[in-house]
């Protein structure tokens, strides 16, 4: 939940596109040209219209098949409280023995 938060910047409680495209640059998961492409995947993985916000449960899905997406999440924290980040990321890395696993566009 602490994650979807600081991700949440205009806190209505839902992550818009723009919050998403933040989260995608700051996880270094793809390139600016790219972007756009990016965000359409999540769109089509989680079954929701391009533009949709996503809500706190649909992000935990997302993270879920894609836990190196709360990476950015865990260095601000460890940059305001490093204990808690320690304990954070090594709760992520551990999340069912799953590595985070990059977004793979589509080939042509």
């Amino acid at each position: 939940r602490m994650a979807f938060n600081i991700y949440d910047s205009d806190g209505n409680g839902s992550l818009d596109r723009e919050e998403l495209a933040k989260i995608l640059k700051a996880s270094r998961h793809t390139q600016l040209r790219d972007l756009d492409a990016k965000l359409d995947q999540i769109y089509d993985l989680l079954n929701l219209p391009s533009g949709t916000s996503l809500s706190f449960d649909q992000f935990v899905t997302l993270t879920r098949r894609h836990p190196g997406l709360l990476m950015p999440a865990v260095e601000m924290i460890q940059s305001a409280a490093p204990d808690l980040a320690t304990e954070a990321k090594q709760h992520t890395l551990e999340d069912k023995g799953k590595r985070p696993t990059p977004l793979a566009l589509p080939g042509p």
